[in-house]
């Protein structure tokens, strides 16, 4: 009872140091909040890219520690992969950054990615149309968060350069930003592959779609087994990996 008269007291006649502590408190309270808010929303960044496809496994070089830091596998690995038991379609993704040259001249360097139409309706690519999974040649999708630091918000299609090629940025996205700092910019596979000058027989990440009827741990050792030389997660486990990263 004497901690309560005390505090009581504390409150009636040091009102000023009350305060203090008041807004001590609030302040501290919020710089939580915040701090927790811009953690949450780097994570979802971090896994941004591989939460969009529709993949229920990613097949990836040894040693890779996140999307955007691929190591190269053979291409011959996704016929390999389609052979498993279970397995319904695989397709491809590449990434890497390279300079991308903006309309007045100046460059900036971008991560590039390109994918198959086979990574899923949630995952960013310049189509024709939304009922075909044909692209438009040479085209590019950027994130709003990037146009002013791109130059990229006059009207479109607007005539740009990646890796001295040319390119035409042909619509806008949102939800994309990156959280490295350099911005993305989204593209097919054919015209990422040949904007980066892979190899013929690279790739960067094989996805994996399973039947419905598949069992996705059984499918996985098998697939393991058969690319020993790889890592093969679950689309959860790399989103995971990609967070910790």
């Amino acid at each position: 009872m004497r901690g309560v008269r005390l505090a009581c007291f504390n409150v009636a006649h040091q009102r000023g140091r009350f305060a203090v502590t008041v807004l001590g408190i609030t302040c501290a309270t919020l710089l939580m909040i915040v701090q927790g808010s811009l953690l949450m929303s780097f994570l979802h960044a971090a896994s941004k890219i591989i939460d969009s496809t529709d993949s229920d496994l990613w097949i990836a070089g040894r040693g890779t520690p996140c999307f955007e830091f691929p190591a190269s596998l053979e291409k011959r690995f996704a016929e390999m992969a389609h052979s498993v038991p279970g397995v319904e379609q695989t397709s491809r993704i590449c990434t890497r950054i390279v300079s991308f040259r903006k309309p007045d001249g100046d460059e900036q360097l971008v991560t590039l990615i390109g994918a198959e139409s086979a990574a899923g309706p949630r995952f960013p690519l310049p189509l024709i149309s939304r009922t075909e999974s044909a692209m438009q040649p040479d085209s590019l999708l950027i994130d709003e968060s990037a146009e002013k630091l791109l130059n990229t918000t006059g009207p479109l299609p607007m005539q740009v350069e990646l890796n001295d090629r040319r390119a035409r940025v042909v619509g806008r996205i949102s939800g994309f930003s990156s959280f490295l700092g350099t911005p993305y910019a989204f593209t097919s596979y054919s015209d990422a592959a040949h904007f980066l000058s892979l190899r013929g027989p690279e790739t960067m990440f094989i996805l994996v779609k399973l039947r419905t009827d598949a069992d996705l741990e059984n499918v996985k050792h098998n697939l393991q087994a058969r690319l020993p030389n790889t890592n093969v997660w679950t689309r959860g486990e790399f989103s995971r990996k990609a967070q910790i990263y």
